[in-house]
């Protein structure tokens, strides 16, 4: 009795010690997340092909060095970006240190009258340096009226996250759309490094 018992402390003991060691490995498998690679518009497009996702135009960053200072001031990804109808930058984080969880909640419960401050960035200035990936065009946001615009930034390496988190806001999105045409713009903003 007392054998088996030693046995089963030491089977537990290497599982505990195996699941804490190698935890960020099992979570990277799970989610199914991958080193980085470089990846071309025909990558991209086939992946969200393959997964059944429609952006509509796919966007991305016009070279490595904009996507590196993009990463420097932002190194969480998915995240997001909103913007009011006048198109100044709406944070909708509690903190500076709060993730990406509040998004689906913000999209719940937009706020036509939450303001932002004076010193605001822009829409037009968060998208310098994006263009669209088939065309290699700047975006134009001229010519759009919506109530709010939100820039979402994904990537191919971070795998599931893509579908828990961006594609789970695009449906909230559409939703909104549906119900009330011209709620809301999304533009989806790739930020996997590129092949150029």
């Amino acid at each position: 009795m007392k054998r088996y018992l030693k046995i089963i402390i030491l089977v537990t003991t290497v599982i505990v010690v195996l699941v804490v060691t190698n935890y960020k490995t099992m979570l990277l498998w799970y989610f199914d997340i991958k080193e980085p690679k470089v990846e071309s518009c025909e990558t991209i497009k086939k992946y969200l092909k393959n997964k059944n996702w429609d952006f509509g135009q796919t966007f991305i960053f016009k070279d490595s060095l904009l996507l590196s200072e993009y990463f420097k001031k932002n190194p969480n990804i998915p995240d997001a970006k909103f913007f009011n109808n006048e198109r100044k930058f709406i944070n909708y984080k509690e903190t500076p240190e709060s993730c990406n969880a509040g998004v689906k909640y913000f999209l719940k419960s937009l706020d036509s009258t939450k303001k932002s401050n004076k010193f605001s960035r822009t829409l037009e200035e968060e998208l310098l340096g994006v263009v669209n990936c088939s065309t290699f065009k700047s975006i134009s946001v001229d010519s759009l009226k919506y109530d709010y615009y939100v820039v979402f930034y994904w990537a191919k390496f971070i795998g599931d996250l893509n579908k828990t988190k961006v594609f789970d806001w695009k449906i909230h999105i559409d939703n909104l759309n549906k119900d009330k045409p011209g709620t809301i713009k999304a533009i989806y903003v790739n930020c996997d490094s590129q092949k150029f």
